[in-house]
């Protein structure tokens, strides 16, 4: 049957890959450098493409399979991510503590309850998966607007607790919770999720929509902004995505991407060629971001801030020609993910969309 492909998902997949390896070169230099409060302003707002990362998963799948999910789902879909994420969860454990066995194992685990070290954001995605099969099996019928105003107030709560209330314990599991075990959970992204399922199992209704008030979409990040740039003045808040105000950025900027992206006849040929290799590159960049600051070091060079997009530059490059390399060889792909091509997974079905509902 025909197959109808999502267009503009490519385009804000790649926006938002390239974010997030551009905020950790801003991170790697900030960390070993000074302070400047400018730069961790940027760090934050460019937080929103993890989120926008794991909305658009949803998204897909939502419009993919908006009644039912395959017998053979799990094994075409968590099988080609999951393989990928325990090697490199493995790969950079040994890469931190490569004489140090015991370490090393102990790190393997941390990374893959969802370590910042590691690929954690796949975590969230297989959370998505299950509950996406719940939102089809017995929310499905419920008011959209019971679903997704429930998931926000109780994803903001969620995130209250952890950006607004000092651990109560310094040591041992509560402050692993409190520095990043809470990032994966997926009541952390419920809102996001939420937004997804309607938004991809209605998506022409949902860019006609968008179409139809234009000025407001694209003038709601600039909202989203000031209250950032506002609670930033009280430093109360870490900067990133797990914050209550970035769920408000990055809903708006996922919407005005959609948007402006709907706008084209055709998809810039740039982001179209990194989407190809986003999910490598997110689960590869930091290795490189480190190895280019290891090198900027031996060689003695005093870049300044210039050293950024130095990072960031030799970070795409270098996962880009790693996941390409890799996926020459057979099981390459298990290794570091695969090359998305063309009409997948984004092209769909006709027959899929009026799947019975089970």
């Amino acid at each position: 049957m025909e197959n109808k492909l999502i267009k503009e998902v490519n385009s804000i997949r790649a926006i938002a890959c390239l974010c997030v390896v551009f905020l950790h070169a801003i991170q790697v230099r900030l960390f070993t450098w000074d302070t400047n409060e400018m730069l961790h302003t940027v760090l934050g707002l460019l937080a929103f493409g993890t989120p926008t990362f794991v909305f658009l998963s949803e998204l897909i799948l939502s419009r993919s399979y908006p009644n039912r999910l395959p017998n053979n789902f799990f094994k075409k879909r968590v099988i080609p991510i999951l393989v990928p994420f325990i090697c490199i969860s493995f790969f950079y454990a040994l890469v931190q503590d490569i004489n140090d066995i015991p370490h090393l194992l102990r790190d393997f685990t941390f990374n893959l309850l969802g370590n910042y070290r590691g690929p954690w954001f796949i975590l969230v995605i297989f959370q998505f998966y299950v509950l996406h099969r719940i939102f089809v099996k017995y929310l499905s019928r419920v008011s959209p607007t019971i679903v997704l105003t429930g998931s926000f107030i109780i994803n903001l709560a969620y995130l209250a607790i952890f950006n607004l209330i000092q651990p109560p314990s310094e040591t041992g599991f509560i402050a692993f919770l409190w520095e990043f075990g809470y990032w994966v959970p997926c009541i952390g992204w419920l809102f996001y999720f939420s937004l997804a399922y309607y938004c991809g199992k209605n998506y022409e209704r949902f860019i006609r929509k968008l179409k139809k008030h234009p000025y407001l979409v694209l003038s709601a990040p600039i909202i989203g902004l000031a209250l950032i740039l506002y609670v930033n003045s009280f430093h109360i808040m870490p900067y990133g995505s797990k914050r209550m105000d970035m769920v408000i950025f990055t809903t708006t900027m996922i919407l005005a991407l959609f948007l402006l992206m709907s706008q084209l006849k055709k998809q810039p040929a740039f982001l179209e060629f990194v989407s190809k290799y986003t999910f490598g590159i997110f689960l590869i960049h930091l290795f490189f971001i480190r190895v280019a600051k290891k090198m900027i070091e031996l060689l003695g060079f005093n870049l300044g801030y210039f050293e950024i997009p130095i990072l960031f530059l030799s970070a795409l490059t270098s996962s880009i020609i790693a996941v390409h390399v890799l996926n020459r060889f057979p099981q390459g792909k298990y290794l570091i993910g695969s090359i998305k091509h063309a009409k997948t997974p984004d092209s769909i079905r006709s027959s899929d969309i009026r799947s019975p509902a089970v």
